[in-house]
């Protein structure tokens, strides 16, 4: 199965500058840390965030975390205009919103957290899937690919429809081996 990077932009960059700069604001009695951090983006790296945020928040109670999931296209809009502090993304950072974020003046520190999954299965019942490679199902689930039947009739005289369970245009996560 092929495996995607997970990436979190500016992750360790905003956070750190955010916790030396004591995040503006009134500061926290108990460690002078206070202000916001609002990360956004990728709905599979978001349960990452939220258990970062959550911890971070525990021993900060000055700093106020808050976690988006407006996919990893929607999280760099925002990210790249100056709306947030860290872009959480399920693929590396396109041309075109590394220019948006240069005209914005925004600096960035790619990092990667987590590698994640698709995992095919295959119901008891089904006479037709032995085995798909990894190109097969790429071209399963390419916008201009083949679609779901015109695969399966190639490698099978009868058989029933794969079930995708594909994301929004913000998303990421159904691109087959991570291809945009």
């Amino acid at each position: 199965m092929t495996y995607r990077a997970k990436w979190v932009v500016g992750a360790v960059a905003a956070v750190t500058a955010l916790g030396l700069s004591g995040c503006g604001g009134v500061e926290d009695a108990a460690d002078g840390l206070s202000g916001e951090v609002v990360i956004d983006g990728s709905s599979t790296v978001e349960p990452l965030s939220a258990a970062a945020a959550e911890l971070f928040q525990s021993e900060h109670g000055g700093v106020n975390v808050t976690v988006g999931t407006s996919g990893t296209g929607g999280g760099f809009k925002k990210f790249c205009v100056g709306e947030t502090d860290i872009s959480d993304a399920s693929r590396p950072i396109k041309d075109e919103e590394i220019a948006v974020c240069d005209e914005n003046e925004i600096a960035y520190t790619p990092l990667q957290v987590a590698n994640d999954a698709l995992t095919v299965v295959v119901h008891p019942d089904n006479t037709w899937a032995d085995c798909l490679t990894v190109d097969q199902l790429k071209t399963i689930w390419e916008p201009d690919g083949a679609s779901a039947d015109d695969q399966a009739q190639q490698e099978a005289t009868h058989h029933a429809s794969p079930n995708r369970t594909p994301q929004d245009d913000n998303s990421s996560t159904d691109r087959a081996g991570g291809v945009e």
